[in-house]
């Protein structure tokens, strides 16, 4: 389980370079926050980008929600980094921090399943909502969803922790 800090920055397009690995920035439609952008933070210095869900909007897939804290953000649920077809982050982003691990081998099934295991015992054991979204039968935790599932029960589901 790696730890980085989601520090806020303004940037313009293509200049990342000199950001610390977790840096963001917040995607705008007028003057709401619709998404962020976010420099890896896993090192490899590439740009991803998560898109929230809107009141009012159809959700896609993946949904993701914003607990609107600008200074501390939490994203829900978990997400992966894929560069090249290839997943090697995978995590959260909670209370301003990235929590997550690195994938970047053939070993890397293995590894997302005892990553994905880790991170609901740590998860659990502090009593930090969490909903798992999968199609692994082998996660055993309190708060799984199984794929396929509707939108809707999804967002229900994520809804009912944050209340």
């Amino acid at each position: 389980m790696n730890r980085t800090p989601a520090v806020e920055i303004t940037v313009l397009r293509g200049t990342w370079e000199s950001h610390q690995d977790g840096s963001f920035k917040w995607i705008k439609a007028g003057t709401d926050i619709i998404g962020m952008e976010y420099l890896c933070p896993c090192g490899c210095r590439t740009v991803g980008e998560i898109r929230f869900a809107r009141p009012g909007e159809t959700p896609r897939s993946p949904t993701h929600l914003w607990d609107g804290n600008r200074g501390e953000p939490t994203v829900t649920p978990s997400f992966s980094h894929v560069v090249a077809g290839e997943i090697h982050w995978s995590g959260i982003l909670q209370r301003g921090e990235w929590i997550g691990v690195e994938f970047r081998d053939d070993d890397e099934p293995e590894r997302e399943w005892e990553a994905s295991h880790e991170l609901c015992r740590e998860l659990e054991a502090k009593a930090k909502p969490f909903v798992f979204y999968t199609a692994r039968e082998q996660i055993e935790a309190a708060s799984v969803i199984e794929k396929p599932a509707p939108p809707a029960e999804v967002v229900a589901r994520i809804e009912e922790l944050l209340i």
